[in-house]
């Protein structure tokens, strides 16, 4: 089968149409051309050679949906991602008042490398203990990492460069241990987390936080 190179606005908009109808998700506020990349992708990777074959197999598959939502929600993030920004938020929180707990909500946490970085900081300003975060994604795939804190040897990499040009005075390796191919992270570090699923476009938002991150929903 030849893949698929292209699809029209016509079958766009049929699509996101009929999943709003039968699903409630809503995509009218997704970038079209960005969208339309992760669909032909889509197709491409479940050999189907058309939106009518997609269509007809999210009716013959019930669950469906939900490959097809982790499939066109990848998400990019890395921890400790613009170190300068990390380095002003704990500027910041090391003023946080000491009689105040203090409420975060990670709006598109996707596989949790901001959920564990903020964790570190709360732990480095000694915030931790009275801290309590909502980590909220759309991806069930990405939370299920979330919630592991496993991640490639390469990616940490990415991650100790990060870590070390936000804290050069700490060893990033003491909040981690390694199989020799992944490193593991410590779950101490989440332990004021709640995990829960949450789409930004057609659920209604919680309220009430201090902090709010959405930096991924803006990659």
């Amino acid at each position: 089968m030849s893949l698929v190179q292209n699809v029209t606005d016509e079958e766009m908009n049929s699509l996101t149409q009929s999943i709003l109808t039968r699903y409630g998700i809503d995509f009218t506020c997704y970038e079209p051309k960005s969208l339309r990349r992760r669909i032909i992708r889509v197709l491409n990777k479940f050999d189907l050679s058309s939106i009518h074959e997609l269509w007809v197999h999210f009716l013959r598959d019930t669950k469906f949906v939900h490959v097809f939502m982790n499939e066109i929600s990848v998400g990019m993030t890395s921890m400790f991602r613009d170190p300068i920004l990390w380095k002003r938020l704990k500027a910041r929180m090391l003023k946080y008042p000491s009689d105040k707990t203090i409420s975060i909500w990670h709006a598109g946490c996707s596989t949790g490398e901001e959920v564990f970085s903020f964790g570190i900081l709360l732990k480095e300003t000694n915030l931790q203990e009275r801290a309590k975060a909502f980590a909220s994604d759309f991806n069930q795939n990405a939370l299920t990492e979330a919630k592991a804190g496993v991640y490639h040897k390469i990616k940490m990499i990415e991650n100790e460069t990060n870590y070390r040009e936000y804290n050069a005075f700490q060893n990033f390796g003491k909040y981690y241990t390694s199989d020799g191919k992944y490193a593991i992270m410590n779950q101490d570090l989440i332990k004021h987390v709640n995990f829960s699923y949450h789409n930004l476009i057609t659920d209604a938002y919680p309220q009430g936080f201090d902090v709010i991150f959405c930096r991924n929903v803006m990659i």
